[in-house]
């Protein structure tokens, strides 16, 4: 079973440059003429606006992160550093999209080309509040879906993933952009394997059809996904594969609701905004057995995420051939301060 929610902030972005020398002359803080991005100053704004996509549960922060990088001599970027964070979410995506960027026209100091440095403040503007608790999939919002839903998902991984000689058993997280038309774009890996099953998750993700994209206020937006792909040795592939899948009693609205009534993070110390991956099973009588964090955000957060699921409910076992199996479940829990 896969859960995820996530939406696009909106960003502003403000080019800036400081007027000092830096003390090491090979890189300029204030060249004669700074470096220019290709199309000037608004096509970089476009570019970042368009390649920073924020989670669903960190669109509700309003402020800036300030980078600096540098612009070497060729055009291409390098030494990217955040001055001044925002959250840990928004800075790594800010880091990620400024390495992205190239073709640059280099600074000039003296009639010479050079390195300098660009400092930038990033702006992101909070996307209007929906929902309560830690579940957001109501209001004016639409979460990304593959074609079909999550049964068609489970069914492409099932039958598309391979399996690696040598490879190890276990889970990699995959996280994507699927853009505004459906497409999937710049795909990362979050929880890794080894290089060569990291890689076939990839593989497998760029391969997938056309989603159907996120809506916000009924316009397709940019979003993001995660992905958990477990890699099981090829005799256990359809192990626990039934013909029908576990579900929470009552469904998917009822789980967000026991969910969002179980996790309360006004109190708790060191909050953060992210995913909580948790795997568990499924047992024939319904009952959760083995719940454990695969990517977690703090212990305090972790440890309510585990005791939310360990009280849930008995779920609807999933049934083969008429009769009750036990099945390994996945999910992603989206947390929301």
């Amino acid at each position: 079973m896969l859960r995820t929610v996530r939406c696009a902030a909106c960003v502003a972005v403000m080019f800036m440059s400081i007027m000092s020398y830096a003390s090491d002359d090979t890189v300029f803080l204030a060249p004669d003429k700074p470096p220019m991005f290709p199309g000037g100053n608004n096509a970089m704004m476009e570019y970042l606006g368009s390649n920073i996509a924020i989670p669903f549960e960190a669109d509700t922060v309003t402020g800036k992160s300030v980078v600096r990088f540098v612009v070497n001599a060729d055009g291409s970027v390098g030494d990217v550093k955040i001055l001044r964070g925002l959250t840990p979410v928004h800075d790594d995506e800010v880091v990620r999209a400024v390495r992205t960027m190239s073709g640059f026209a280099p600074g000039e100091k003296d009639g010479k080309i050079v390195a300098s440095y660009v400092t930038l403040p990033v702006w992101f503007k909070a996307a209007p509040s929906v929902g309560c608790g830690t579940i957001a999939d109501g209001g004016n919002r639409r979460p990304p879906s593959f074609p079909g839903g999550r049964i068609a998902l489970a069914e492409y991984l099932t039958d598309n993933l391979e399996w690696i000689e040598d490879g190890e058993e276990g889970r990699v997280v995959a996280r994507f952009i699927v853009g505004e038309a459906g497409t999937i774009d710049s795909v990362w890996i979050d929880r890794h394997l080894t290089p060569v099953q990291d890689a076939e998750v990839i593989r497998l993700v760029h391969g997938m059809p056309r989603w159907e994209p996120a809506v916000a206020d009924g316009v397709p937006v940019r979003s993001t996904f995660t992905l958990p792909v477990n890699f099981s040795k090829p005799e256990r592939m359809h192990e626990d594969v039934g013909d029908t899948h576990a579900c929470f009693p009552g469904g998917q609205d009822k789980m967000d609701e026991y969910l969002a009534y179980r996790l309360k993070w006004r109190d708790a110390p060191n909050v953060r905004a992210g995913n909580v991956v948790v795997e568990f099973f499924v047992n024939v009588d319904g009952s959760i057995t083995g719940a454990r964090i695969l990517k977690g955000l703090s212990a305090s957060q972790d440890r309510q995420v585990l005791s939310a699921i360990e009280k849930m409910p008995s779920w609807i076992p999933a049934k083969k051939n008429g009769k009750s199996i036990k099945t390994h479940e996945t999910l992603v829990v989206r947390l929301a301060p």
